[in-house]
């Protein structure tokens, strides 16, 4: 196999211990789960308790990045709503292998396809609450600002909220 071809970021969810299928034996969710939540505490980033570790960029056989979602209710509104939130984590750059570029890290596009996995998920699921009567949207709480316009731009967000140290809430319905 070519180097390149081995190489190429894998993108998969990680089942829940209580989803775990007998041709899942290649792939160690737990393993995954922990070096996703691992990673999360490295860069900073901590998932409120609604959500749960779904999803792991996995780069040679090893987690990169991951993704972390949830459900919960949105009373903001007169009639029943869901509201489905991720947040993102990949390593830091300079701890990415193999696939490195000087001074970039190697995985490219990751944090942007972690983005677009979390956008997948909400439409997998939204017909599931839609079907039992509830509205559904995603809200994001922004903390990069120059991922602010790249939403806005490329995925469809709505500023909802802007602060001053340059995060935001954005939403999509």
């Amino acid at each position: 196999m070519n180097w390149y071809k081995k190489s190429q970021l894998q993108y998969r969810d990680i089942p829940r211990p209580d989803d775990f299928f007998e041709d899942d034996e290649d792939f160690d969710a737990n393993a995954a789960r922990q070096r996703v939540e691992q990673i999360f505490k490295e860069r900073g980033v901590r998932p409120d308790s609604t959500k749960e570790f779904t999803d792991v960029a996995i780069n040679d056989e090893l987690p990169v990045g991951g993704l972390a979602s949830g459900w919960t209710d949105n009373d903001d509104y007169d009639f029943p709503v869901k509201e489905f939130s991720f947040d993102v984590a990949a390593e830091a750059k300079e701890n990415r292998t193999p696939n490195r570029t000087p001074n970039r890290g190697g995985t490219g596009m990751m944090g942007m396809r972690l983005i677009q996995e979390g956008i997948d998920r909400y439409e997998a699921e939204k017909m599931e609450w839609e079907e039992m009567g509830y509205k559904t949207m995603i809200r994001l709480w922004v903390i990069n600002p120059r991922l602010v316009p790249i939403l806005e731009r490329r995925f469809g967000f709505a500023i909802e909220a802007e602060y001053g140290d340059g995060s935001a809430h954005m939403i999509r319905y």
